[in-house]
């Protein structure tokens, strides 16, 4: 197996939000501060594919718990997604779904889904 994974260090979603990670073989952890948390960062938890054979393309996966903000309530985010790395360009695509603390009998009423694309860009430095 490869020693640096190419997921390590810091990415940026197009809205600003930070994510921090550090793969270890097949485990990966970190922290997200996300543009919607007021109380910065939290961790993550998840999974990577082995980095061999090809570390252009990585499926990926992650979690995190958000504490409730103005206008909604505590929630837990799946992020779910590739690492690509294409003529030097890398990014993190992802689908994820967000269940927020809804009382509900109905499960997708309390259950959003959205994607996002993750650069190695700050756009707040722009």
């Amino acid at each position: 197996m490869s020693q640096t994974n190419p997921l390590n260090g810091t990415w940026y979603s197009s809205s600003g939000s930070k994510l921090e990670l550090e793969a270890n073989g097949t485990e990966l952890t970190g922290k997200f501060d996300s543009t919607r948390e007021p109380n910065g960062f939290v961790p993550i938890f998840g999974s990577v594919a082995n980095v061999d054979p090809n570390p252009d393309f990585l499926p990926v996966a992650f979690s995190a718990s958000w504490s409730a903000g103005v206008g909604y309530g505590p929630s837990v985010t799946s992020y779910t997604g590739q690492y690509t790395n294409k003529k030097d360009h890398e990014q993190i695509e992802i689908i994820f779904l967000m269940a927020n603390q809804e009382e509900s009998t109905v499960l997708w009423k309390s259950v959003g889904i959205s994607s996002e694309v993750f650069t190695r860009n700050n756009p707040k430095a722009a």
